[in-house]
């Protein structure tokens, strides 16, 4: 598909039919990219535009919900600006699989005060991160207030 350089992609299918591609998630771009979409190209295109690496593996629901409760702390303090924390999620677990830390008996990697849980899934051919958890004994966890136990 030829393009002039001011000319913007249009997603012509599902949800996003009709958006501008720059609008699109980066998490639906990397699946057109990993399942060989008909538009994988053009999704690689503005993945390399935004500057956004695709990751060497998968995030999993679970691992997202478990950062969200178990880890949110270490979010709020290490987060860059404009950050979510899928992306940030995604950030620490590369760093995690990046910096040769000893994983532990159960197979999993630790770093700053969290342990990554990687599978390899028959139907895809990378890295599924299917949950993290927080180290016992990192001392970054904020006390609960009684509103926050009480919810």
């Amino acid at each position: 598909m030829s393009k002039r350089k001011d000319e913007v992609f249009e997603m012509p299918f599902g949800i996003h039919e009709g958006k501008s591609i720059m609008r699109v998630k980066a998490e639906y771009l990397f699946w057109m990219v990993r399942v060989r979409h008909t538009y994988a190209t053009e999704a690689q295109v503005e993945l390399d535009r935004r500057g956004t690496k695709l990751p060497d593996f998968e995030i999993s629901v679970h691992a997202v919900d478990r950062a969200s409760t178990r880890c949110l702390d270490l979010y709020q303090a290490s987060r860059r600006r404009n950050e979510g924390i899928f992306t940030w999620l995604g950030r620490m677990a590369q760093k995690a699989l990046d910096s040769g830390t000893k994983q532990n008996d159960e197979g999993m990697i630790h770093y700053r005060g969290m342990a990554f849980a990687f599978t390899t899934e028959e139907t895809t051919e990378w890295p599924v991160l299917a949950t993290v958890s927080r180290l016992r004994g990192c001392k970054h966890r904020k006390p609960r207030t009684a509103r926050s136990a009480a919810l």
